[in-house]
């Protein structure tokens, strides 16, 4: 720059800085290498640099969108859809019906859990609505369909959704399908169609259906008896928590002659239902001679039947084995609870054994029948181990039954049984029927024990009428009360020939009455009685009363028996140790019968066809050779010998 006198001169040139600036911008670049260096020597060696010239251009912009980056077979940059939602393959794949589900895993809670497909776990159910059903119509097809779906695959659940259904025909469930509520189907065919409404092959569960039978619709009442609207027709069947209304027949029932496919029937469970008015039966048990049905629990459930013609057993027991009715309740009034049976007609069938009927409680017209088959072909079998325990009924008719009165001296409605027991219920109602059989092979009622009872009569003469063939009754420990007006004859038990004009009674065997230990309360005039007539050739039998308690304010006697012209009388009563209290004591009616008591010390007797003539005084009873410790093989089962009852509650054998 050139010298200018008195000019006003800067410290430092210009270029000194220009200078500056671009040293500090040296170092500063500098540093930034020194770095860029640091950072190299740090980087990860395997990062690897190819020249540009090998590699592809990328896509466009457009062809990136929504995608990530991918590498073809040729190595060059592709962009590769994100595998979700907006892949169309992949939503095609899944939402292909046949196979999607079975893209999608599947894998249960807890220990020990398999890991399977969401299609295979859906499949072990299905329902009337995956085959066409719709609601108010006609899913008899729809169920034939899933039906046919589950048993080619094992089987499974047919759901039935919340609605109303109707089905016009049988529908087959095969082995391992279940039915599986809550919806409601009504049955809308008759007789004339077919039997059934379902076929129960084994191994199902139906839960939670709501059924009417139709019956209000389809048939007039009492013509379609034979008509069962669940078949049981295999072994492991189980129906529970359903609701069963109108059955133009009976709601569910086994295996019988017309589908003879088993040799058993097996483990059937029937629980916490409701079964409201039938014409035959609520649940019918029927087994026969080809067909061996048992090991069957009925529990827990409500039997109802306020139409007049509900008029039948809620529960019949029929040539079956190791059954348990327990828990239930009912409302019947015109009907039956429960009736134990054995025999079909002209069908040979089998014995009903091990039933257990305990802690049910209703009302109804009769709370219990025992009945048997009179035809030749099942004279040989019988009701056997029947226990009656812990039930509260209150009944209009009869409460127990065992053999019904007779109609006539043709139709006799009586049964066969060995080792009954009735004890600890409570009974309010008509008198108990007991009539054996005299036309059988075996003894009627071979053994029947009535013990540690409340009943209460409300109507009638007697707690136990009795006809025919008994040969082991025990009646000890209960309470009993007549509500009826006093009469002399009015006893515990009246041995009874006379039904309705015709005389039905004659016995082939002497049999043995034992009544003990019982008190006795109400009307009561005696504890035995009896009511023979001219055509009775005899109404014999051996009665020992022990140890009762009569409290009232009548005229109080031990026995009335007339035995009017029977030609025959060797019966034997033995009364001791026989309390009455309130009442006169008057003395007993014995006609032709021998009483002993205790008082006849000194009498004595002799009864050489059964004693081998040795003598017997008071105190001698004849009793089973059971009760005396013997060996029914070698002295045979129920066979009565005369014996001495001792202090100790044992027996003494005499003959």
């Amino acid at each position: 720059m050139p010298y200018v006198p008195n000019a006003t001169q800067t410290t430092e040139p210009v270029e000194s800085q220009t200078v500056e600036s671009a040293a500090l911008e040296f170092r500063t670049l500098k540093t930034r290498v020194n770095s860029l260096e640091d950072s190299v020597a740090t980087a990860d060696l395997t990062d690897l640099r190819v020249p540009e010239a090998s590699v592809a251009v990328l896509p466009a912009i457009a062809d990136r969108a929504g995608k990530v980056l991918g590498f073809d077979a040729g190595g060059d940059p592709t962009m590769v859809e994100v595998a979700g939602a907006t892949d169309p393959s992949l939503r095609a794949d899944l939402a292909d019906p046949a196979s999607g589900a079975s893209l999608v895993g599947y894998l249960s809670t807890g220990t020990g859990a398999v890991a399977t497909t969401v299609q295979a776990k859906l499949r072990e159910s299905v329902s009337v609505l995956d085959f066409g059903a719709v609601g108010d119509g006609d899913i008899t097809a729809a169920l034939i369909a899933a039906n046919a779906e589950l048993t080619a695959s094992g089987g499974g659940d047919i759901n039935l959704p919340k609605g109303s259904y109707f089905i016009s025909n049988v529908v087959t469930l095969g082995a391992g399908v279940n039915l599986i509520g809550p919806g409601k189907i009504t049955r809308t065919h008759g007789l004339s169609v077919a039997n059934y409404a379902f076929r129960l092959q084994g191994n199902n569960t139906i839960r939670g259906v709501i059924y009417d039978g139709g019956a209000l619709s389809i048939v007039t009442p009492g013509l379609a008896l034979s008509i069962k609207d669940f078949m049981c027709e295999g072994d492991n069947i189980t129906i529970e928590g359903n609701t069963f209304t109108n059955s133009i027949g009976s709601f569910i029932g086994f295996v019988n002659e017309q589908y003879a496919v088993l040799d058993k029937l097996r483990n059937i469970r029937i629980a916490n239902n409701f079964f409201g008015d039938y014409f035959d039966h609520a649940i019918y048990c029927q087994g026969y001679k080809l067909v061996e049905t048992g090991d069957i629990a009925i529990t827990s459930n409500t039997f109802t039947g306020l139409l007049a013609t509900t008029t039948r057993q809620a529960i019949k027991i029929k040539n079956n084995s190791r059954v348990a009715v327990q828990g239930n309740t009912f409302n019947l009034p015109t009907g039956v609870f429960i009736t134990v049976e054995c025999g079909l007609d002209a069908i040979e069938c089998l014995d009903s054994t091990e039933v257990t009927i305990s802690g049910n409680t209703g009302y109804a017209f009769r709370f219990f029948e025992s009945i048997a088959d009179l035809t030749a072909l099942n004279r040989g079998y019988m009701n056997k181990q029947i226990t009656v325990t812990g039930n509260t009924a209150f009944c209009t008719g009869a409460v127990v039954s065992v053999g019904l009165s007779p109609q006539d001296s043709t139709v006799t409605y009586a049964t066969r049984c060995k080792n009954m027991a009735i004890t600890g219920n409570t009974f309010v109602g008509s008198r108990f029927t007991i009539n054996g059989d005299i036309n059988g092979v075996n003894n009627g009622i071979e053994d029947l024990t009535i013990s540690n009872n409340s009943i209460q009569i409300t109507t009638g003469n007697t707690v136990f009428q009795t006809y025919g063939n008994i040969k082991h009754l025990v009646i000890t420990n209960n309470v009993l009360q007549l509500d009826t007006a006093y009469n002399a004859g009015n006893a515990v038990i009246n041995r009874n020939g006379l039904v309705d004009s015709f005389w039905w009674s004659n016995p082939t065997i002497t049999g043995y009455f034992e009544i003990s230990k019982n008190t006795l309360l109400g009307g009561f005039g005696s504890i035995l009685t009896e009511q023979p007539g001219s055509a009775n050739t005899s109404i014999n039998f051996v009665a020992v009363l022990d140890g009762n308690r009569m409290i009232n304010a009548n005229t109080q006697r031990t026995v009335v028996l007339s035995s009017a012209g029977i030609p025959t009388a060797t019966g034997r009563i033995y009364a001791q140790n026989n309390k009455f209290f309130g009442g006169t004591v008057a003395s007993p009616v014995a006609a032709n019968y021998t009483l002993y008591t205790e008082t006849d010390d000194s009498k004595r007797y002799v009864d050489p066809a059964t004693t081998g003539g040795k003598q017997g005084g008071r105190n001698a009873i004849y009793v089973c050779s059971l009760d005396l410790g013997f060996d029914p093989l070698t002295l045979g089962a129920g066979v009565y010998y005369q014996a001495f009852k001792k202090a100790d509650g044992t027996y003494v054998r005499v003959a």
